[in-house]
């Protein structure tokens, strides 16, 4: 499956490159220290996009909160 998929450390390592790389004109404080691979996309009909395709960042964090705090986790250990 797609979720699966986003699980596999080279999956995750290719991304993780490509973000760095799409971003390596950023001072090292604007680029982010971990990624969050999600299996679906943000949607209007999720209430995490509005009609404008704006993130509602507030909804995004609390669907996504056990996920989230799972990188600063990571990030102590």
């Amino acid at each position: 499956s797609f979720g699966a998929l986003l699980k596999q450390p080279e999956v995750q390592s290719k991304m993780d490159r490509e973000v760095r790389t799409t971003l390596r004109d950023l001072a090292s404080f604007e680029v982010p220290k971990r990624l969050l691979l999600l299996p679906k996309d943000f949607t209007v009909e999720s209430g995490e996009l509005t009609p404008t395709l704006k993130i509602k960042r507030r909804v995004v964090e609390q669907h996504h909160r056990l996920a989230i705090e799972g990188l600063y986790a990571e990030e102590k250990a």
